[in-house]
């Protein structure tokens, strides 16, 4: 059982010796986004340094054996799986069927526990496909498991015991969501756990990298500096899911900082946050990484957050993109999602950027309740006055990226349809025919694809089944839709309105947030 050495990695240690449990690491996307996400290093090195476990990782470049180990799936006691985006489900049933996993089957070997923002959301998609859903943050988990395995010892993980070991962690934090314990609690009432004291979660100094593959930002050491965010844009999952904010003590971030840079072996910092500069030391931690010339980059901004000194700061940190997203060209719409629209100080920060040599990356959304049906030609209008204002003459320095507003559980944008096909091209074709194309590069988020992830996103456990079906029969996205329209007539559920007092299918999931969820859907539908 010696290391196989798929993609020669480096901080990773697995001692030539026995273990109790051998637990897997599911992420069910590229290894680039494996080892971009942060959980997969918590994960890791908390499982390893805290248990008698064997823990190895699977991705869709190594679906059906361990990057470590080259063990099969099925040679694990547990399985921990990562949903980063709804179509990633499509992956996993692909990544369990490669394994001989029996997914039909009602009690799977391993014992597979899924989470991540889609699952937390909305747990009922995925039922079909695992033992155990949990909401809430990765760390409760590995940490329950932890007080289990030291109480219980390794029996508690053997395919005999898995409803036993569901029972408790549902009973230890309240977040399980599983088939076990509909089938035996009359009424079960799940909430979601997170981290109180955000300076005490995981977030190890080193983390794994490849020789030979590189994580999708980049080399240099990755780190979470806040997690939530105060502001709750209303079609914002992560905000929604990851309430209340926290922000990581400034000490502890330069300290980890100095060790994970040493550790990883590059002068450069990748920042998470969801709005960096809410982060009360923020400033500071840019200027203390400039000072020791440390390179750094910094996530999409909240652009209301930004000015001259702190872009700057960012172009003495080597970054050279900005990415803002203002989400859309009208005011009403803008107060409607909770992201005002402030038009001349968007145009001033964007000519300040360009003017320092920089490039900007802006996000818009349509199929905003409340835009006018002449939505598309707003953004144009302001695209063009953007191109004005900086005398734009390279394609290059500024692109933009159309999504159409995808309906989200735990949302406000729950009870709202999603846009319609023709509706989304009417308005990228007002935006495209009154736009200089040549100046600006402008892409579209395929319409298709949203709609796939909107019948995720709001599925319930029939959705889960259709996904099964279509992987083992090797069928189509497109195949896929089809079903769903004709099958499930799921297309009543994602294209009309639901109403604020209506029943929804993860209701019973408490996030601590649907009252202002209820609140601004209501407002959102006023608007429709």
């Amino acid at each position: 059982m010696s290391g196989i050495g798929l993609f020669d990695e480096v901080n990773v240690y697995l001692p030539p010796r026995k273990y109790s449990i051998r637990i897997a690491l599911v992420y069910p996307s590229t290894y680039e986004a494996s080892i971009t996400n942060l959980f997969t290093h918590i994960a890791y090195y908390y499982l390893t340094e805290n248990l008698d476990a064997l823990v190895d990782r699977f991705t869709l470049d190594n679906p059906d054996r361990g990057a470590i180990t080259g063990l099969s799936l099925k040679d694990f006691d547990v399985a921990l799986v990562s949903i980063g985006f709804e179509l990633d489900i499509f992956n996993l049933v692909e990544i369990l069927v490669r394994n001989g996993i029996n997914i039909h089957k009602q009690s799977l070997k391993p014992l597979i526990i899924i989470g991540g923002l889609p699952v937390i959301a909305n747990p009922l998609p995925y039922l079909p496909m695992c033992d155990a859903a949990f909401i809430g943050e990765g760390e409760i988990l590995l940490a329950t498991i932890k007080d289990l395995f030291n109480e219980y010892g390794k029996e508690i993980f053997k395919e005999n015991k898995f409803d036993e070991l569901i029972h408790e962690l549902y009973e230890r934090t309240r977040s399980i969501y599983s088939k076990t314990l509909l089938n035996n609690y009359a009424e079960i009432k799940v909430r979601k756990s997170i981290v109180k004291d955000y300076n005490r979660v995981g977030q190890p100094t080193c983390l794994i990298r490849s020789k030979i593959r590189s994580p999708i930002y980049g080399d240099g050491y990755y780190i979470e500096i806040s997690r939530g965010c105060k502001w709750l844009c209303a079609f914002c999952l992560e905000a929604f899911t990851t309430y209340p904010p926290r922000y990581r003590n400034k000490e502890l971030i330069l300290n980890l900082i100095e060790g994970g840079v040493k550790c990883v072996g590059s002068h450069r910092v990748v920042f998470y946050s969801l709005s960096f500069f809410d982060h009360p030391k923020a400033d500071d931690i840019l200027e203390h990484l400039v000072k020791n010339n440390i390179k750094f980059s910094v996530p999409s901004l909240r652009y209301t957050t930004l000015n001259e000194r702190r872009i700057d700061i960012i172009a003495l940190g080597g970054q050279r993109t900005i990415t803002i997203a203002p989400e859309t060209a009208e005011e009403h719409a803008s107060c409607l999602i909770r992201k005002k629209l402030e038009r001349p100080l968007l145009r001033k920060l964007i000519s300040y950027i360009i003017s320092q040599g920089l490039n900007v990356k802006l996000y818009f959304m349509l199929g905003i309740p409340g835009e006018s049906p002449n939505a598309g030609r707003s953004i144009a209008k302001l695209l063009n006055e953007i191109i004005t204002s900086i005398r734009l003459t390279r394609k290059e320095k500024v692109k933009v990226t159309i999504n159409p507003l995808i309906p989200k559980p735990q949302t406000p944008t729950q009870y709202i349809p999603l846009m319609s096909k023709e509706d989304l091209k009417r308005k990228i074709k007002d935006l495209k025919t009154n736009v200089d194309t040549t100046k600006i590069r402008i892409d579209v988020y395929d319409w298709n694809y949203a709609y796939t992830q909107a019948l995720i996103a709001l599925g319930n456990e029939s959705i889960g089944k259709l996904v099964i079906d279509v992987v083992l029969n090797k069928e189509s996205l497109a195949r896929f839709r089809k079903y769903a329209q004709d099958k499930l007539n799921y297309d009543k559920f994602i294209f009309r309105i639901k109403e604020p007092n209506e029943e929804l299918p993860w209701d019973n999931i408490d996030l601590g947030l649907k009252h202002i969820v209820r609140s601004l859907g209501e407002k959102l539908i006023r608007a429709l």
